[in-house]
């Protein structure tokens, strides 16, 4: 039981220390080469933001749109694009009805959370963008993939339908997305 132990603790160390290590090492040297590390050492308040996800700005629905803003749709013209553009419409109703309802089920933040894994816009935005799909065959609630940042929209033939199944599938999502 003691080896069983002693092994668990060694490939703990090995995946959370030693793994990494060496390329933090190599981006501490990095930084030390035109002493931009003392400089961040010497002012670790003013580099503070540009390292870390603070989320003390409030995520308004227009900031949402444009973290959004890459949007997939079908050939112009085709029944398929028609629908998603409604969606679109809706989409953007639904993120401001979520800006104005501060006591709702779930925030905007809880809809990047689900798209992205991350509750507030990064410093640096996003890389990859993240992007939205349309689920015109697939289910009543939004899929997400955490990993390449796409939200995947339902289509729905209204509004307060769209919203529903947005709010349920956000709200009862436990993790990575899927509703």
């Amino acid at each position: 039981m003691q080896q069983k132990d002693k092994l668990i603790m060694d490939i703990v160390r090995f995946l959370v220390l030693e793994r990494t290590s060496t390329p933090l090492h190599q981006l501490r040297d990095g930084l030390q080469t035109l002493d931009v590390l003392t400089y961040i050492q010497e002012h670790y308040k003013a580099f503070k933001d540009l390292f870390v996800c603070q989320g003390n700005e409030k995520l308004t629905a227009e900031m949402m749109e444009v973290v959004f803003m890459d949007i997939k749709m079908s050939v112009p013209g085709s029944n398929r694009r028609r629908d998603e553009e409604n969606i679109v419409g809706y989409w953007r109703d639904f993120l401001i009805d979520l800006q104005e309802d501060e006591d709702g089920e779930i925030t905007l933040g809880d809809v990047l959370s689900f798209a992205t894994g991350a509750d507030c816009v990064p410093p640096l935005g996003f890389d990859p963008s993240p992007s939205i799909t349309f689920l015109h065959d697939s289910g009543l609630f939004p899929k997400a993939n955490t990993c390449s940042m796409e939200l995947k929209l339902p289509v729905s033939e209204d509004f307060n339908t769209f919203k529903k199944n947005m709010t349920f599938g956000i709200a009862n999502s436990p993790g990575f997305g899927l509703a």
